[in-house]
């Protein structure tokens, strides 16, 4: 099982760090028109994509057959882009040269998807948890319908699976509703190819390591420092600024933006502790248990704390918590003292008369 771990381990990894891929596909076009020429070559390219369109999409052998059929229309596009005639379409042949590839490059990564086994094994790989004492969170693999959003999301294992990271929740509850014969995660990507996916589907940025060292807090006497500046930190009030905990009990924090997930921090690995977080000058001033991802309860969030503390970190007195419960979020003020055990801190946060509710029907 370690083995099937690691190469799903390494499969993520180069997935975090892949350029130029996309799942969007060439189109199905009179090729005269958009590269604006009647030159005669333009014929057997018209050819080669309209044969390409015409390979089946459902099988694993098929995907081979499309991508040795976009590695031939890449080289007689770089044939064209080779001759001088075809100089005032040189831009235009490069554009779409670069959508062959990283369609190539997303079909390639799709045949190198793991079993359902090596994909739970990464998932659930909780080796490196360094004490007992604390619960590992596991992504999110369950689907739910949210009628704040109006959407199905959670099954986020396919997000860490996708070679683009897209939130595909309810494309496989559609999926799902036409009683496929196979119900492997080869076999819904496969599916997925036939099917109309917009440009503007929410896509996760999964970080590379370098990106995530960028990301990565120090704890300095109990103070927050950036890990490369080793400047205290300061959070925009303005923004959401994700945290995750991985199972070392490193912080990491991230402004959130377009594209910037908790998952962007765990790259779907269990982890100890996922919310936001506000601080001034190196100290922690409130903490939000939210996270759709790993959706952790309150005691798994208070686990949050309890690791925080445990290093060491310095909290305003008192601090705010933000927490969701029944659909609801709340928040208060509590002090630092009532962490020393979770029947303490959860009486503490459900004092009703220093509580605020903050708004209703959550998820």
């Amino acid at each position: 099982m370690k083995t099937l771990f690691l190469s799903l381990s390494l499969a993520i990894n180069v997935l975090c760090c892949a350029a130029n891929v996309d799942w969007i596909d060439i189109p199905r076009a009179d090729y005269h028109v958009i590269l604006a020429s009647e030159e005669p070559e333009i014929e057997p390219l018209d050819q080669l994509i309209a044969y390409y369109h015409s390979l089946d999409k459902s099988s694993l052998k098929s995907q081979s057959d499309r991508i040795a059929y976009l590695e031939a229309i890449s080289c007689y596009l770089e044939q064209m882009e080779a001759q001088e005639k075809f100089a005032d379409q040189r831009p235009t042949i490069l554009l779409l040269n670069k959508t062959v590839q990283s369609k190539k490059n997303y079909l390639e990564q799709l045949l190198k998807i793991p079993s359902d086994e090596e994909i739970a094994s990464y998932h659930f790989d909780d080796s490196s948890l360094l004490s007992a004492h604390f619960e590992p969170l596991f992504l999110r693999n369950n689907i739910t319908y949210s009628l704040r959003m109006k959407e199905f999301w959670g099954k986020f294992w396919l997000e860490s699976i996708d070679p683009c990271h897209r939130r595909l929740a309810n494309y496989y509850q559609f999926w799902i509703d036409t009683r496929p014969p196979r119900t492997d995660y080869q076999s819904f990507f496969l599916w997925l190819e036939s099917q109309p996916i917009p440009k503007n589907v929410p896509v996760v940025d999964y970080y590379s390591d370098e990106k995530l060292e960028a990301c990565r807090i120090e704890i300095s006497d109990g103070y927050l420092r950036k890990s490369d500046t080793h400047e205290l930190v300061s959070t925009d009030k303005s923004k959401r600024n994700l945290f995750v905990i991985d199972l070392l009990k490193e912080l990491y924090l991230e402004p959130f933006k377009e594209g910037v997930w908790h998952t962007s921090l765990s790259r779907g690995k269990p982890i100890l502790g996922a919310g936001l977080l506000q601080s001034e000058e190196g100290v922690v001033k409130t903490v939000a248990f939210e996270c759709g991802h790993y959706l952790p309860s309150l005691e798994q969030s208070f686990q949050s704390l309890q690791v925080l503390r445990e290093r060491g970190v310095r909290f305003k007195k008192p601090f705010q918590v933000v927490y969701f419960e029944n659909r609801n979020k709340y928040k208060i003020l509590i002090s630092e003292n009532v962490l020393e055990d979770y029947q303490q801190f959860n009486d503490a946060i459900h004092d009703l008369s220093k509580r605020k509710l903050v708004s209703s029907n959550e998820f």
